[in-house]
């Protein structure tokens, strides 16, 4: 049996803590170590993992210098110092560790290696005259998981359906925000200079559209996780919500949508009157809701003016008063099974 290679990602920021969660393996190896910068307040967190192990965030890079031999550069690393950050790349080198860089490391940094699963549209020339921005039909299902806040459980969502359909017998792929395709080869993201806000609207709408439908000769269905939020969550905390969904849904129009929703005892009306918000707004079908492990930390975002969220490991998950309203428990394997099932018979029928 082959021997996976020894794997250290550095920096974990909060965003990327979700996706450790539900891997331990990527496709440079075995994860061993994963650390963060003291000044960003998660070193000494621990991470439950879906198989009920935990790996803790460590500070700095010492024990991945030691044990590892591919270190994994996060995009996080724009947020600290550059000369902490050569001075990182550097020891690495010495070390004779493999570095790989995830999205726009600088090439001054002589990184050995980036990563492949970007999707990118091919270039296209935009023309002045609307009639000439085409978004061309998408010839697979497009499935599209969106959320109403960060944290909403997207990026679990979009793994467990993309596992369950490939058990399935389907070609499966998926766009990820964030990490770039650390994943695995079925696992992908945008390039954001395709997405930012240099571009006009149409460019972006007509870059996202080839981009997906590059992946139709390959898969037979493609999973859209689409960045930020969907809605405002109140007028306090605008929750990462802009136009970025608006985009989205132009450029794919989705055959399948699921709406992530955080923990909480939601009484039917807001969960419809939510439902009914996001498809009017989009002109989508909200086919399931689905619930995440979080759970809005109502006190902490008060304090820190900004939208926090508590992590329920153990606590019991009670969806029985909802009677007309049926939600998939992010936690559930039976349940995220059934949701599979419902997809498939949606797409044939």
């Amino acid at each position: 049996m082959k021997m996976l290679k020894r794997v250290g990602i550095f920096p974990v920021d909060q965003e990327s803590i979700t996706l450790f969660e539900n891997i331990h393996e990527c496709r440079y190896g075995e994860i061993m170590h994963i650390a963060s910068i003291k000044a960003w307040g998660l070193c000494g967190k621990k991470i439950q993992r879906c198989d009920g192990s935990e790996i803790i965030i460590e500070e700095g890079i010492g024990n991945i210098i030691k044990e590892c031999e591919v270190l994994i550069l996060l995009e996080s690393w724009h947020d600290a110092s550059p000369e902490y950050i050569k001075s990182v790349v550097k020891t690495a080198k010495q070390k004779s560790i493999t570095i790989v860089s995830i999205n726009n490391i600088r090439n001054s940094l002589e990184i050995d290696q980036h990563y492949e699963n970007v999707v990118v549209a091919k270039k296209l020339k935009i023309q002045k005259k609307c009639d000439d921005l085409r978004v061309r039909k998408i010839n697979i299902p497009v499935i599209c998981v969106l959320g109403l806040t960060q944290n909403s459980g997207k990026l679990k969502m979009e793994l467990e359906l993309q596992k369950c359909l490939k058990q399935k017998g389907y070609k499966v792929a998926a766009i990820v925000s964030g990490l770039n395709g650390l994943i695995g080869k079925d696992t992908f993201c945008f390039e954001k200079k395709y997405l930012n806000g240099k571009n006009r609207n149409e460019e972006i709408i007509i870059n996202i559209n080839a981009a997906v439908k590059r992946l139709e000769q390959d898969y037979d269905i493609v999973i859209v996780g689409i960045p930020g939020a969907c809605l405002s969550f109140n007028p306090q905390y605008s929750n990462d919500f802009g136009i970025t969904t608006q985009l989205f849904m132009c450029a794919i129009e989705p055959d399948y949508s699921v709406l992530m929703l955080p923990y909480m005892r939601y009484e039917e009306a807001f969960i419809s009157h939510v439902k009914d918000e996001v498809q009017k707004r989009y002109d989508i079908t909200i086919n399931d809701i689905g619930i995440s492990e979080f759970a809005i930390d109502m006190d902490a975002s008060f304090e820190q003016k900004k939208m926090c969220f508590l992590k329920l490991i153990d606590k019991v998950r009670d969806f029985e008063h909802l009677k007309k309203i049926s939600v998939v428990d992010i936690k559930s394997d039976s349940q995220i099974e059934k949701l599979s099932d419902r997809i498939i018979w949606t797409l044939e029928n």
